[in-house]
């Protein structure tokens, strides 16, 4: 329940025939079940219901879930802010060449519903830390954005990740990460043996041929 246009133009304000635009987010819980829901306005003073109409119907799409790991090819194990725990990650191939399409599956597991839809970062990196190869999604390519995880769930997030045309041969490895698309922040990385700096895990090798 919310008060209309959030108390900046109260209703005893309004001029007759006056026409208010009034906007609301209505949050979808994540476990909602797929099928027609019916989007019913009541307008209500002192707790009574003074009136109401339907504003029509929606359908919730539901995705399939899934709650056991399965095999992973590089298993770590690493936390994620507070909600999310990264479990390891599959590489398509160690080798390619420059404007090859790489494949990276990273694996998730949300530790608690959130609030706020993140974005991964995938970065190739050479020694220096340039940037050769980036794909940057809302996880599975924004099928699954993560105010949708249910506490438990694990995610198979695959990148097709480009090397650049005129990356150098050498080694490389992979950056990975989430932020608010929204202010950029990062989420804090913490993990055990594993090379995490901050905001940021840094995973495998992959070597660039000429």
């Amino acid at each position: 329940m919310e008060e209309p246009v959030g108390l900046t133009y109260r209703p005893d304000k309004w001029e007759v025939s006056e026409v208010v635009r009034d906007w609301h987010d209505i949050h979808v819980p994540p476990d909602a079940p797929p099928g027609q829901y019916e989007i019913l306005l009541e307008v209500l003073t002192t707790g009574k219901t003074i009136g109401e109409v339907s504003l029509g119907h929606l359908e919730i799409q539901g995705r399939p879930r899934q709650f056991a790991a399965p095999e992973i090819q590089q298993p770590l194990e690493a936390r994620v802010g507070e909600g999310v725990l990264f479990l390891g990650y599959d590489i398509g191939s160690d080798e390619v060449r420059p404007g090859d399409a790489l494949q990276l599956t990273l694996y998730w597991q949300a530790r608690d519903e959130m609030q706020l839809s993140y974005t991964v970062f995938t970065h190739l990196l050479d020694a220096e830390e340039h940037v050769w190869g980036q794909t940057d999604s809302i996880p599975l390519r924004g099928e699954a954005p993560t105010t949708s995880w249910v506490s438990g769930e694990v995610i198979a997030d695959r990148y097709d990740i480009i090397v650049a045309p005129d990356a150098p041969p050498g080694d490389y490895v992979f950056e990975i990460g989430m932020y608010d698309a929204t202010t950029g922040r990062r989420l804090p990385v913490s993990a055990d043996g594993l090379r995490a700096e901050g905001d940021r895990l840094l995973l495998g090798e992959v070597k660039i041929l000429p």
